[in-house]
């Protein structure tokens, strides 16, 4: 995702939009800080595509060098999934649950996670 002269612009953003997805507010390119908030909300009752979105956002949630070595993998009901690279990530990540779960409930404004996993899984960066 990336904001643009201050207005949002994602390519999966787009894809969603596209692929025939519908919300309550209009598409329209809106200021990111009073379009996001209430998107994000609004995408949150459905897991594939609030998991395109935590993985996004995920550098901003929990911050550049937690993001280069965890990626959310998956959402199952309030439950993450969120891969690290080896088991002193896994061990030194888990110490920070509680942080990531406020962070990301408070970039949702609402309750989107109540518990992370995670797990060692290669994480692939291209």
């Amino acid at each position: 995702m990336h904001a643009l002269g201050g207005y949002l612009c994602s390519e999966n953003l787009m894809i969603l939009i596209g692929a025939g997805h519908t919300f309550r507010r209009k598409f329209e390119m809106e200021s990111f800080n009073t379009f996001l908030p209430d998107f994000l909300r609004q995408s949150a009752s459905d897991n594939d595509i609030a998991i395109i979105f935590l993985a996004e956002l995920w550098p901003q949630i929990v911050g550049a060098e937690m993001a280069a070595n965890s990626r959310p993998l998956s959402l199952n009901g309030k439950s993450l999934l969120v891969a690290v690279p080896s088991e002193v990530w896994k061990n030194e990540l888990t110490e920070f649950e509680t942080t990531f779960l406020n962070n990301i409930n408070r970039y949702w404004r609402l309750s989107l996670v109540e518990h992370i996993k995670f797990t060692v899984n290669p994480l692939n960066r291209s």
